[in-house]
């Protein structure tokens, strides 16, 4: 459960470093072995924070398949869950899977169904923001390269006009 998870802080462990580098028959060996999926490392994050901050996103499905995942809604120390992290880095694919396994706890008994929304309209909310800063960046740069064109543009007028007064092609001045 999310507060025992804030109650108990440790180094690293091997399922955190196993999740973080992908290695998958790791994973499975450390879970078959009974390895604590709650244990948090000093920063406050779990295996499956590690394995959604290094986007690896076949170790986040191993991890989040037990049934009810809890470690989905912990907050390391810095507030952010693993669907942050996940919506951070902006590989779909584990989005999706946090969101999917995000949507089987809200079902579970016990489980905060108002927190997982607020954590999922969070998540909808932020990936919206990045959308207008990338729309917003793109208009930007379309209005330098426009401005680029026509000072250019002028630029070569001036010029062809120069070079036609130059040659008396031009009877009136610029």
């Amino acid at each position: 459960h999310p507060a025992a998870v804030k109650q108990w802080r440790e180094c690293r462990t091997l399922l955190h470093e196993a999740a973080s580098d992908g290695s998958l028959s790791l994973v499975g060996l450390l879970l078959g072995a009974g390895a604590p999926l709650w244990r948090a490392d000093e920063e406050g994050q779990t295996a499956l924070h590690a394995a959604c901050a290094s986007e690896q996103v076949e170790a986040a499905r191993l991890l989040s398949d037990q049934t009810p995942c809890w470690e989905l809604t912990v907050e390391d120390n810095y507030q952010m869950t693993p669907l942050h992290l996940a919506t951070e880095s902006g590989v779909e694919p584990l989005v999706a899977l946090l969101l999917e396994r995000l949507t089987q706890l809200s079902g579970t008994p016990g489980a905060d169904v108002d927190a997982i929304k607020q954590l999922r309209r969070g998540t909808v909310q932020f990936l919206a923001g990045i959308e207008l800063c990338a729309t917003a960046a793109a208009a930007q740069r379309a209005g330098r390269r426009a401005r680029r064109r026509r000072q250019c543009e002028r630029a070569q007028i001036v010029r062809s006009r120069r070079r036609c007064e130059g040659e008396g092609l031009l009877t009136t001045p610029i």
